[in-house]
């Protein structure tokens, strides 16, 4: 071996180096692709046709494999219309405003000077909507058809979700609201169906920005209601949250964000946790005193203990008890609810390293301090356990 001679494990073929082979990529298969694969599909039909036809005279070959290229061709171009109609139908025809009154008084009226036909009606309408013209008729005539709104609505999405102009939706919602003693334009129905869409829109990210806007709107709606609509209001709307939202970190989102101090802010508040507690341990009736023993009842230091429900619960169950008068007065209850917090926070350990363990404990503590400032008159100090 002469000195400058490499080493062995010098060499380019080395055993011990293992050498990564490339990953493979998954292809994104496109229009072009699918195209390409339907005439080569095409042409294997073409070949076989062909081995078939050798007998024949070259120019009738010719002549039928043109033809039967022309014939994929309008056949697939068949199949790519009818796949873009079903995947992307008509805004107009699917919200029916192409039927409004408004589209139908340009089309028949000869004076204006339009040749303005049906099927051109969006286009219509588009025209106006970005000139400014429909907002002008509307508020010329002080309202505007059922269609029309729809349309404008369903056309300026964000890929499905919140459209465009979102900020002057809400800000037509709160004025629509604040009208209540001159003109009720919404049932009381409508106002619960208007006001959980509105709570649901805080958990989208992209509307973070308009958080002020969001939270007028929706002290706005919990205004609306008469005194002797809102409890019976309330309700329905904190039970078709609840059905809509998991019990996972978007419910306390949700619960976070009624942030009015009035007092119907707080039931609402009090009563979202309450029905949020009942779906979660499968209760048929929310039972506030059942909902508390069956949060009490877990036991930290077990290895199987679900401290990330855990939190959720305690978090929902302080909502419950103290975003609301209802139940201050309750000395048992108030009592219980104590204990548990100060168990949390002694009976987890600091070196406890298990999921949201740690969060549970501070999280316990914060809300033991909140509970004893919170007590009633007359309450002694929690019992010990």
């Amino acid at each position: 071996m002469k000195i400058d001679d490499p080493l062995d494990f010098e060499g380019d073929n080395d055993p011990l180096l293992t050498v990564r082979r490339p990953a493979k990529r998954k292809k994104v298969i496109g229009l072009d692709d699918l195209v390409e694969d339907y005439f080569n599909s095409g042409k294997d039909e073409l070949k076989a046709s062909a081995a078939k036809s050798k007998g024949r005279p070259k120019g009738d070959n010719s002549d039928d494999e043109d033809r039967q290229v022309r014939k994929k061709e309008i056949d697939f171009c068949k199949f790519v219309e009818e796949c873009e109609e079903k995947k992307s139908p008509s805004v107009l025809n699917s919200t029916g405003v192409e039927n409004c009154q408004l589209l139908q008084s340009f089309c028949g009226d000869e004076q204006l000077g339009f040749d303005l036909e049906i099927e051109r009606g969006e286009g219509f309408f588009e025209g106006m909507l970005i000139n400014g013209w429909l907002l002008k008729l509307v508020l010329l005539y002080g309202s505007v058809e059922d269609s029309i709104a729809s349309w404008v609505l369903t056309k300026y999405t964000s890929d499905g979700g919140p459209p465009q102009n979102i900020t002057a939706w809400l800000r037509v919602v709160s004025a629509c609201c604040k009208i209540r003693k001159m003109h009720a334009v919404f049932s009381p129905s409508e106002a619960e169906d208007v006001l959980v869409i509105v709570i649901s829109l805080f958990l989208d990210r992209r509307l973070e920005g308009l958080l002020l806007i969001l939270g007028d709107c929706l002290n706005s709606l919990i205004s609306y209601f008469n005194t002797s609509e809102w409890e019976s209001s309330c309700l329905i709307v904190a039970e078709s949250i609840s059905k809509r939202v998991k019990m996972d970190l978007n419910c306390l989102r949700l619960v976070d964000c009624i942030t009015g101090t009035n007092d119907r802010s707080k039931f609402l508040r009090s009563q979202l946790a309450l029905q949020l507690l009942k779906n979660s341990f499968g209760l048929k009736v929310a039972n506030v005193e059942r909902i508390l023993k069956s949060v009490t009842s877990i036991n930290v230091k077990e290895k199987e203990c679900n401290f990330f429900m855990l939190y959720v619960h305690i978090v929902l169950m302080d909502n419950l008890l103290f975003s609301s008068d209802a139940f201050r007065n309750k000395t048992a209850i108030i009592d219980a609810w104590r204990i548990f917090l100060r168990n949390c926070s002694t009976h987890i350990g600091c070196t406890d390293w298990r999921f949201y363990a740690s969060k549970v404990r501070n999280k316990a503590s914060y809300l033991l301090q909140g509970a004893m400032l919170k007590r009633p008159a007359g309450s002694g100090n929690i019992p010990a356990k």
